[in-house]
């Protein structure tokens, strides 16, 4: 074949192989027209319009991205795939233009608003067919309720076959040869034809979605019948209860040696006393008495809120809308006070019998006329549309969501419910109690008084004038011989006092609640001293100048202000008292329970504590005050009275004036900032929700349906505060916060506690002050509502699990006739065991169930709830006090841990605390079920060990391989990315990769660490992993990995205890490392101005307590002044002072609000909407892998460390005092040894970014270009090692000598000969990487390519089968006719 010489336009000559001229011709016009295009696409790429960042190509979406664009098209083809259906019938009737139509609207429908998922992959994919089809099949299976299987069958088909497309293949038409499933084509049909092959072919897919979504329930119903035999099996292995019973026995002999060094040693008492439940309490029911002491208060408080809240809403929805139908807001709270506290405001004398039976009979009156102008006005309101309503209607009856008659009647029997209670205690009533309280039951409020209740109130001048001049009166009326004696300055100094004395009285918190403070008018019984000792003052400019809240008297804003606030004193000053009597009262039985040697409270000191001496005497006599009831007067170690009585921690420097407030705002601050990183924030959100189901599941709960349906719709009544409406789960929800289960969350009950203890001492910092008020304000906002309702679900649906399975336990073990033994630890099941003659410390429950059985639906039918025998009332205490212990409860956080919190360090310290306890708790509780003699309680041990190892090991590795399998990656590239790419929080993670390139090169991670409540035990020994396989790979010495692991695994262990906060890190940044962050990037530029320095640290300050859920954030790059150029001419746009969100700006150029330039983050990061939106409803946030980056990273670190590995060394030249040359060889040696370690650590970064698919060219491109080069690099990447060789300036220099400098002598000689064993020690070559781990395809590819092979050769092993049972039939009636068997 001739050669053509030619020349190409760039002027580059070809030689060019053609068989004619013309064809030469045609191969230059071809290169040409190609040179043309390329030149035409770096002009493009070189001007001004060329941005890449503005266009998402298909192969930059992420995993997130995928999963949420396949959903979205899923969620988009239902109404369409409908839609065509219903078109395609019209086409099939023959209705062809129509139907047509119809078809092409709904295309034209599904390709506006439905995402392009082509070439997305399974990730895709795999969500589409999940909503498309998974959806319909559950509101199928919710209308079919109830139905036989054939009409859930026909009903799901039908609706699957609506819902899928006309030309989608089927699982038949994929992998099986000839299908009952396969479909048509549809490529060449039109008109009817193509609408009966359409129809066709959305009922074979209907068919067969409908057999494989029927088949999902039984699969999960065959895995319980699984796990549950596994755990039975299990449990019954010869061996396995002996083992246990060791254990069990270990625990034993280990427990009995601390309580004998307890009881001997105060040190270690005091010790163990701050890392346990009970703290300095003698056991647990103790402990258990104490807390739920605070569950009950908890319950009261809820009723309270319950009420007042639907009285204020009430009265909120009337004040705004009332004056249409005539009513003022004055008449609403003169109609409500009236009902509530109908008593008149004048003194009556208590003497006066006619008198006081005559103001009751007013008051009755008075309440009655009330109720009927309260339901006239709910009525008129259209609150309630019922006529049967009326004065005697209850509360409860009342279903509408406003009505202000409701609302009041809720109150008054709420007052009226607790005064019988408290008058059910009469022993820890003061005298005379008894009577004030029956006497006006039915229209009792107790006053309330500003002066006690707010801490900035000042009465007005006027008022105290009036007040100073009743005292003076008073004074002289009590003693007017004395009083002549005074002069008006002395007589004005007395009343001033008097009046002073008044005020100081410090009884009206609600949480010091005395029994005397339940007497309304013993209010006034302040003045302790002096000529008005003991008297009664009742007058109104008393009362007005304490501040009285009262609806009686004042401006309108003043009467509706009294109104609620005497509503929630009082209920609070009552519920208070109840809950006390109730917790001595407890306190009380069990005393009476234990046998003399055990008794907490004695009737006498011992002898041998008051042969001690009063100072080292160890027991105080309790008070003889109606408070403590049967407890007052009998004796108690101090320490045990101490714990009883205290609750709240104190903060450090609470008592020193100006630290106090200072220390205040910084503790404030930390608990901001965690609430909005947490609460405020939608990832967290969900985060709280995922991991608070995998506590039921390592206890080997696993609840069902039901179980989660009555859980989810008690805690939506509780979300949306409905629970005025909703009485018999009302009931239940209150029952729940009196045994401890509800309202327990960890992170956020500490964080609450953290903001309630600030705000009280930051009362007068500006606007600190006013942010923790409305922090505090808004703890029960719908966010805080929902962060604590997702874990309460899960604690709830523990406990109904539980409670479940041990009385199915006990009901099994009745019937086979053998004993159910458990230990009744609470007060109520000790009270039960006694009352049924049952020996307390071994209680056979199943006597209890075959006197009493059991109600069933107690808890789950919330319409009608039934009592609870005796039987019910054991197993719920036991099934909440092992919820308690086995979920993380906020109320049994130790001392210690109450005491860290205080600190300005650490990170929700409280939750892992409680991972801690309830860890050990459930692996206690198993080993004590596995020991057991009972076979049901030994499987439930099983389960709960099974259910443990599955949270902290099992899932978490699983999911590490299946993200492998499915992806096509490697475990060493987990590894590789780990150690050379991954973030320090992610380094310990649970990394799973999710996407992956064609070669299996892992492009796309997630830490699933976010998602097991458990990963806070696994990090530190996955810490101790890491540095064992770390140090392998860089040859350590065993000593050097040992140490690594054992600081690393600390370091993880402590971090949430001791490490920086949000806030005080961001403190940090700006004071302790000088404007840089922990990972060094910097806050502000060293040589900023200072006005920008100042914004910079500000906004870094202020963005460490802007909620996440907040769509900007201040930019501490650009401050507000310059951007508007108030001292330059700016850029003219203060926009440019803050930042946007990522999911706010994806949102804006998602939407074309914002130019699509903006798709590119300051981060650098390409914003994807549909990612971003799948992160914050997930709470699973992947990390694109970006090796190349993070080698430069790595580079910039080797570069530093190479630098200053020489530098002592190289300082030599420099010295002016002498230096011998051993130490000038050590020095060598040492540089030497730094240089091979930090090429080292470069060298695995470099195979590590190999190993994840990083070319050569851009290794060396980042190593010599971008980071403006590393001296060897070359070497570093081919693994090799070029040992430091002393420049000659080093020994010229150290040569040189004057008057000021000593001469030294470098020895080269021996330095020759270190560098020569350096290369022969290390044969000048680090560690070869190992080989790179086998790749297979991914899992669905070789799943397809199997089921294929599988089918395929059905049919060949179906003629097998039939020609051997044909030969079979065949032999045999061979030997039939032959006389043969």
């Amino acid at each position: 074949m001739p050669t053509y010489h030619k020349v190409r336009e760039d002027g580059r000559s070809l030689y060019l192989q053609a068989d004619s001229p013309e064809e030469a011709s045609r191969m230059l016009r071809e290169q040409n027209l190609a040179l043309r295009s390329e030149r035409k696409q770096q002009e493009y790429k070189a001007s001004a319009e060329y941005q890449p960042g503005e266009t998402l190509e298909a192969e930059n979406i992420s995993f997130g991205g995928k999963v949420f664009r396949g959903g979205l098209n899923g969620l988009v083809s239902i109404p369409t795939n409908i839609t065509s259906a219903v078109g395609f019938g019209l086409q099939a009737a023959g209705a062809e233009e129509v139907g047509s139509d119809l078809v092409d609207r709904a295309n034209a429908v599904q390709e506006r608003f439905a995402p392009d998922i082509e070439d997305l992959g399974l990730a895709a994919e795999i969500p589409k067919a999940l909503v498309q089809f998974g959806l319909p099949a559950g509101l199928v299976f919710r209308a079919t309720k109830g139905a036989n299987k054939a009409t859930q069958i026909a009903a799901t088909a039908a609706a699957e076959g609506l819902v899928a497309e006309e030309d989608m293949k089927t699982f038949g038409d994929t992998y099986l040869p000839n299908p009952l499933t396969k479909t048509q084509e549809l490529e060449f049909l039109s008109g009817q034809e193509r609408a009966f092959a359409a129809l066709y072919n959305k009922g074979k897919t209907g068919l067969e979605a409908a057999a494989i979504t029927m088949g999902v329930p039984l699969a999960l119903t065959g895995a319980g019948a699984v796990i549950k035999t596994t755990s039975k099996v299990a449990a019954n292995v010869p061996g396995v209860s002996q083992v246990a019973d060791g254990l069990a026995a270990v625990g034993e002999g280990f427990g009995e040696t601390v309580r004998r060094m307890e009881k001997s040693s105060p040190l270690v008492r005091k010790a163990l006393s701050q890392v346990r439940f009970r703290g300095d309490l003698p056991d647990e029911t103790t402990a258990e008495i104490k807390s739920l002491y605070a569950t009950n208060l908890a319950r009261l408080s809820h009723q309270n809120e319950v009420a007042f809240k639907d009285l204020n809403t009430s009265l909120e929805t009337m004040m705004k809308s009332g004056k249409e139908n005539g009513y003022t807001q004055e008449m609403v709270v003169k109609a409500l006070d009236d009902f509530i506290n109908p008593m008149t405001d004048d003194y009556i004398d208590p003497s006066d019998v006619a008198a006081l039976q005559k103001a009751k009979l007013d008051a009755k009156s008075k309440q009655n006329e009330a109720a009927k102008l309260l339901i006239e006005m709910d009525k008129k309101m259209g609150f309630v549309k019922s006529d049967r309503l009326n004065v005697n209607t209850k509360s409860s009856a009342i279903k509408s969501d406003l009505s202000l008659f409701r609302s009041a009647k809720r109150v008054r029997e709420t007052i009226d419910e607790y005064s019988g209670e408290i008058l059910g205690r009469k022993e820890y009533l003061p005298e005379g109690a008894e009577e004030t309280i029956v006497g006006q039951m039915g229209l009792y409020n107790a006053r309330q008084y500003r002066a006690f209740l707010s801490d900035n109130y000042e009465a007005d001048p006027a008022k105290y004038k009036a007040a100073l001049g009743v005292i003076k009166d008073a004074i002289v009326k009590s003693d007017p011989s004395s009083a002549s004696q005074l002069t008006r300055e002395q007589l004005d100094e007395m009343a001033a006092t008097n009046l002073s004395l008044i005020t100081q009285k410090g009884q009206f918190n609600n949480a010091k609640v005395s029994p005397e403070d339940l007497i309304s008018d013993d209010t006034l019984r302040g003045v302790s001293r002096g000529p008005l000792r003991g008297r009664i003052l009742q007058s109104k400019e008393i009362r007005d100048f304490l501040g009285e809240y009262t609806a009686k008297r004042g401006t309108t804003s003043e009467r509706t202000e009294g109104l609620l606030k005497g509503v929630t004193e009082t209920l609070g000053r009552q519920s208070a008292l109840i809950a006390k009597g109730k917790y001595f009262s407890e306190l009380s039985e069990y005393n009476r329970f234990l046998t003399d040697d055990a008794k907490m409270f004695v009737d006498n000191q011992p002898v041998s504590d008051v042969l001690k001496g009063s100072k080292l005497q160890e027991y105080i006599q309790v008070p003889n005050g109606p408070g403590y009831g049967r407890l007052a007067g009998k004796w108690v170690k101090k320490d045990y009275i101490n714990a009883i009585e205290k609750n709240a921690t104190s903060m450090p420097f609470e008592n020193v004036p100006i630290v106090s407030g200072i220390y205040a705002s910084m503790l404030g601050l930390k608990g901001i900032s965690q609430l909005a990183k947490t609460v405020y924030n939608p990832t967290g959100q969900i985060r709280n929700a995922t991991t608070a189901m995998g506590f039921a599941v390592a206890n080997g709960n696993v609840p069902n349906g039901k179980t989660l349906s009555d859980a989810y719709q008690l805690l939506m009544v509780d979300l949306k505060q409905s629970f005025a409406t909703e009485a018999g789960k009302k009931a239940v929800f209150d029952d729940l916060i009196s045994k401890g289960l509800v309202g327990q969350q960890a992170q956020l009950r500490e964080l609450e506690d953290l903001i309630e203890i600030a705000a009280g001492k930051t009362t007068k910092v500006p606007v600190l002050g006013r942010l923790l008020d409305a922090a505090q304000g808004s703890k029960n906002n719908f966010a805080s509502r929902l962060y604590r309702a997702s874990d309460d679900f899960w604690r709830v649906a523990n406990y109904m699990t539980e409670r479940k399975k041990i009385t199915g336990m006990i009901q099994s073990s009745q019937v086979k006739g053998q004993p159910f033994n458990m230990k009744a630890t609470t007060i109520d099941q000790i009270r039960i065991a006694r009352a049924n003659g049952l020996d307390p410390n071994n209680v056979d429950v199943s006597q209890l169930y075959k006197k009493f059985g059991t109600s069933s639906g107690k808890v789950d039918e919330f319409s009608k709830p039934q009592a609870p025998t005796a039987f019910d009332e054991f197993v719920d205490a036991e099934a909440a006090m092992i919820t308690r212990n086995v979920v993380p409860n906020y109320s049994r956080v130790p001392t210690l841990i109450q005491n860290l919190r205080m600190l300005p360090v650490g990170n929700f310290i409280a939750y892992p605390a409680e991972i801690l306890r309830t860890s050990g708790n459930i692996l206690g509780r198993s080993i004590t079920e596995l020991a057991s003699d009972n076979p049901y309680l030994r499987q439930r041990g099983m389960e709960r060990l099974m259910g443990f190892g599955t949270m902290t090991t099992f899932l978490p590795s699983a999911a590490v391989a299946l993200g492998t399998s499915l992806t096509g990656s490697s475990q060493d590239q987990i590894e590789a990315y780990k150690r050379s790419g991954a973030f320090p929080w992610d380094k310990t993670g649970n990394i799973i990769p999710v996407r992956t390139d064609k070669d299996g090169n892992v492009l796309e991670v997630m830490n699933g660490s976010y998602t097991f409540p458990y990963d806070y035990l696994v990090r530190p020994y996955q810490a101790v992993m890491n540095a064992v396989v770390n140090g392998e790979r860089k040859e350590e010495d065993l000593k050097k990995i040992a140490f690594n692991a054992m600081t690393d695994a600390s370091a993880e262990f402590f971090q949430p205890f001791l490490g920086e906060s949000i806030i005080t890190e961001r403190v940090f940044d700006l004071l302790a490392r000088d404007g840089k962050t922990r990972l060094g990037s910097e806050v502000y530029d060293p040589n900023d101005e200072i006005g920008d320095k100042v914004w910079a640290a500000g906004a870094h300050l202020f963005n460490g307590i802007v909620p996440v859920v907040s769509p900007v954030e201040l930019n501490p790059k650009e401050s507000i002044l310059n951007s508007m150029g108030v001292f330059d001419e700016g850029y003219g746009d203060p926009m440019r002072s803050v930042k946007l969100g990522n999911l706010t700006r994806s949102v804006l150029v998602e939407s074309q609000l914002l130019d699509p330039r903006y798709r590119v983050s300051e981060g650098g990061k390409q914003l994807d909407f549909f990612n971003e939106l799948a992160q914050a409803t997930t709470g699973v946030k992947t990390i694109k892998v970006d090796m190349e980056r993070s080698l430069m990273y790595k580079a910039y670190e080797a570069r530093n460390e190479l630098a200053s590995a020489t530098e002592d060394f190289r300082a030599i030249k420099r010295a002016y005092g002498p230096r011998p040359p051993k130490e000038i060889l050590v020095k060598f040696q040492k540089a030497n040894e730094r240089k091979y370690r930090a090429a080292r650590d470069l060298s695995i970064a470099i195979d590590d970014a190999r190993l994840l698919g990083v070319t050569n060219e851009k290794i060396a491109k980042v190593l010599s270009k971008q980071v403006g080069g590393i001296a060897d690099w070359r070497a570093v990447m081919n693994n090799v090692f070029i040992p430091y060789t002393p420049p000659p300036s080093v020994t010229v220099g150290a040569y040189e000598a004057s008057e000021t400098k000593i001469r030294n002598i470098v020895p080269l000689g021996q330095i020759s000969d270190e560098i020569g064993r350096s290369m022969r020690d290390t044969r000048q070559r680090f560690a070869e990487p190992p080989a790179p781990q086998e790749r297979p395809a991914p899992l669905l590819e070789r799943a397809g390519e199997a089921v294929q092979e599988a089918a395929e050769s059905v049919p060949s092993l179906f003629n097998q089968a039939t020609q051997r049972a044909s030969q079979f039939l065949r032999q045999q009636e061979e030997e039939k006719l032959m006389g043969g068997s």
